[in-house]
C-alpha cells in the first residue's frame, strides 16, 4: 500500500524566521546567564510570600471563609438585581426646515467668496432654473415647485430664445480644473 502522491519539498526558512530565531537563541542565552540573578531576585521572594500567605490562612476558621464566599455571592446577586442606571434624556432638537435647491444656491451665493466657486455657483444655478423651466419632465412639479418659497420666480413665464441659449450654454460647459499649490 505505497502512495502514489508525490512528495513534497519540505518549505525552507524564509526570511521572515531569521529574526525570531535569532531572538529565541538570545533568549534562551540570556536566560542561561541571568538564571541565578532570576532566582535570588523573583523566584524566591514570590515563594516566600506564597508560603506565608499560606501559613496565616491555614490558621483562620473555615467557617470565616465560607460565609465571606456567601456574603460575595449575595451581594453580587442583589447588585445584579439593581434597577440599571437612568439614561440622561436628550432634548429634542426641530428639524431643519425643507429648503428647496433656489434658495439654497441663493444662500451659496451669498457666501461665495472665490472665483471658482462663483463659476461653479452660477452652473448650478443655471442647471437648477434651467430643470425648473422644463414643464415636460415630470419630477419638476415636485421638485421644484413643491418647495418654492418666496423668492422663486414664475416658473410657468415663457423664457426667450437668448435666455435659453444662454442657460443651455452654461449648463452644457464644463469647468476645467484650477491647480492650486496645496493639491
Amino acid at each position: 500500500m505505497h502512495d502514489t502522491e508525490p512528495e513534497q519539498p519540505k518549505p525552507k526558512m524564509g526570511r521572515r524566521w531569521l529574526p525570531l530565531a535569532v531572538v529565541l537563541v538570545m533568549t534562551v542565552l540570556l536566560g542561561l546567564l541571568v538564571q541565578d540573578f532570576v532566582r535570588q531576585v523573583i523566584v524566591l521572594p514570590a515563594i516566600y510570600a506564597g508560603w506565608l500567605v499560606w501559613v496565616v490562612l491555614s490558621n483562620v476558621p473555615h467557617w470565616i471563609f465560607w460565609a465571606m464566599f456567601i456574603l460575595g455571592a449575595v451581594g453580587s446577586a442583589f447588585y445584579s438585581l439593581e434597577a440599571p442606571p437612568r439614561q440622561a434624556k436628550h432634548a429634542t432638537t426641530a428639524p431643519a426646515p425643507v429648503r428647496g435647491p433656489i434658495s439654497v444656491w441663493r444662500d451659496r451665493l451669498e457666501t461665495g467668496d472665490s472665483e471658482t466657486g462663483r463659476r461653479r455657483l452660477a452652473r448650478e444655478m443655471g442647471r437648477v432654473l434651467w430643470n425648473a423651466r422644463q414643464p415636460e419632465r415630470p419630477y419638476n412639479h415636485l421638485q421644484f415647485v413643491a418647495h418654492a418659497d418666496e423668492l422663486t420666480p414664475n416658473l410657468n413665464a415663457p423664457m426667450p430664445a437668448p435666455v435659453r441659449a444662454f442657460l443651455e450654454a452654461g449648463v452644457a460647459r464644463e469647468i476645467t480644473p484650477v491647480r492650486v499649490w496645496y493639491l
